[in-house]
């Protein structure tokens, strides 16, 4: 496709090799991650979008079914980091801040503050 793309593929086999894969993304894809079931994967697309895919394994076959546009996370293709969920409802993602960002403000031994107060 001339983009990354997300594949699957089962655990080799001491000396057996890959013996599959399936693709996963349609149009690029980066950075994917696992829902806590195994049945819903999310990646990164070329356009920013997070996208997910409801995926079955359960047999002796893969199959990958639609693929949803989540939400608009990133400005270009370049996925820093992500993290999601156990159930898939909350993300976590560190995108590059541009011109307009904001400082970022750390706070140390704020415990200790509150208990003097």
């Amino acid at each position: 496709s001339g983009h990354s793309e997300v594949y699957v593929s089962p655990m080799p086999v001491a000396n057996e090799g890959l013996s599959a894969r399936w693709q996963v993304s349609t149009s690029g894809g980066k950075r994917p991650l696992w829902r806590g079931d195994s049945r819903e994967l999310y990646y990164g697309s070329p356009d920013g979008m997070v996208m997910a895919v409801s995926v079955d394994g359960s047999g002796r076959d893969f199959h990958v079914g639609a693929h949803t546009a989540l939400f608009q996370a990133f400005q270009r293709e370049d996925v820093q980091t992500m993290a999601v969920s156990a159930d898939g409802q909350s993300f976590i993602i560190n995108t590059l801040g541009g011109d307009e960002a904001e400082p970022l403000a750390v706070v140390t031994n704020w415990v200790q503050s509150l208990q003097a107060k």
